[in-house]
């Protein structure tokens, strides 16, 4: 299946416990997996991915990754979604909304900046 994706990298001065926290709020309501990594793949400290069905069949998803720091945590928030290509071969079974992941993703940042004002943009 064919994805494209949104990309952000943000660094706070949450603590490890704090960002589990609050990933645990935001995300109660979907389904949560750790991330699973081959042996020469750059591990973060925490990975996962979250998905949440629609009312119409078709869901959401992102990753989420955490890198500790010294003095700030680095978090990035990956929205994925199905391509144009990929949900015409499904039809609309099943497949992962654009708009239902950034929003989603961005549910995620407004958690992070509510818990952390200086929750800030490394890139984009």
């Amino acid at each position: 299946m064919a994805e494209t994706e949104e990309y952000s990298a943000y660094s706070t001065r949450l603590s490890f416990n704090q960002i589990r926290s609050v990933l645990g709020d935001v995300l109660s309501s979907c389904t949560v997996e750790p991330l699973e990594y081959g042996p020469l793949d750059d591990v973060p400290d925490l990975g996962i991915s979250a998905t949440k069905l629609g009312l119409l069949g078709g869901s959401s998803a992102i990753q989420v990754l955490v890198h500790k720091g010294q003095e700030r945590n680095g978090v990035e928030i990956i929205a994925y979604w199905d391509s144009f290509m990929s949900r015409a071969f499904q039809g609309s079974v099943s497949t992962i909304s654009q708009s239902g992941s950034k929003k989603l993703a961005t549910s995620v940042y407004e958690a992070f900046r509510e818990a952390d004002p200086t929750f800030a943009l490394l890139k984009d």
